[in-house]
């Protein structure tokens, strides 16, 4: 799985300092140190990222200076162990298949991160390192966090991309930021699929740039940005496996809702 591991140094860091850790291993400051964004990859992140920190430019913020919160891909056991849960947590998740196919394309014709995959995409659903059972088990565990944690809202992928502009609103409102309904749409505007398309491609300011994570440092993250295009990229014995391996977890997919 593309994700991160925490090494023995990271885990005595966050251990003993908590989110100040990460500000100084990434050399940024957070707007809100005492929330996370937490998400499977591939789920939305980067999307979701550059509305925040569109966001808070907008209000005057220096982007090599701060950013709006940290953004991780730890577990609950993770955040539990390592921080603490008493942090407000922004937990975004997708369609597992919509996930499954971004994963695959990009860990087969990405070259920026260490882990590449050259099997077919229907090896790869299935693969025990990879595949369908992976995301499914971590959205449970977050999805079923809602009691260990004191604040957590949980959204998916598919509402911000129908109605980006109230869950934009809804998340600002969960976490107590205030900023205007005009700074909002100006983010959306500026994170559009069209624009984050051009930015990766070299083309316009990159506000994810002085960030951790890959984003504008070679192609691949910004793909179609559409709900259910796993379905023209899986064979029919795919998605029966992925809806079998649902049932099989029993996954009850998308939304177990929380504000």
């Amino acid at each position: 799985m593309e994700k991160e591991v925490i090494s023995n140094r990271d885990k005595k860091g966050l251990s003993e300092q908590g989110i100040s850790y990460l500000e100084k291993k990434y050399n940024i400051k957070y707007v809100l140190n005492d929330s996370l964004l937490i998400s499977y990859p591939k789920s939305g992140r980067t999307w979701l990222r550059m509305i925040m920190a569109k966001i808070i430019t907008s209000k005057g913020m220096d982007n090599k200076q701060f950013e709006f919160m940290p953004a991780t891909h730890y577990s609950v056991e993770e955040v539990e162990k390592y921080l603490n849960n008493n942090l407000k947590v922004v937990f975004l998740h997708r369609s597992i298949g919509d996930v499954l196919s971004s994963h695959h394309a990009e860990l087969s014709t990405s070259s920026r991160g260490p882990i590449s995959y050259t099997g077919t995409l229907s090896e790869f659903i299935r693969d025990p390192e990879f595949g369908a059972g992976i995301p499914i088990m971590y959205n449970k565990g977050w999805l079923a966090a809602t009691e260990r944690f004191k604040k957590i809202k949980i959204i998916t992928y598919e509402d911000l991309k129908r109605n980006t502009f109230q869950v934009i609103k809804d998340i600002m409102n969960f976490l107590e930021f205030e900023c205007s309904d005009d700074q909002v749409r100006e983010a959306i505007e500026y994170s559009s699929f069209e624009n984050m398309s051009k930015i990766e491609k070299g083309n316009g300011k990159n506000l994810l740039q002085h960030y951790k994570g890959n984003f504008g440092k070679g192609l691949g993250r910004v793909r179609r940005g559409k709900i259910g295009a796993y379905k023209e990229d899986f064979s029919a014995q795919d998605i029966d496996f992925l809806e079998d391996t649902k049932i099989m977890l029993k996954y009850d997919c998308q939304d177990k809702q929380k504000s």
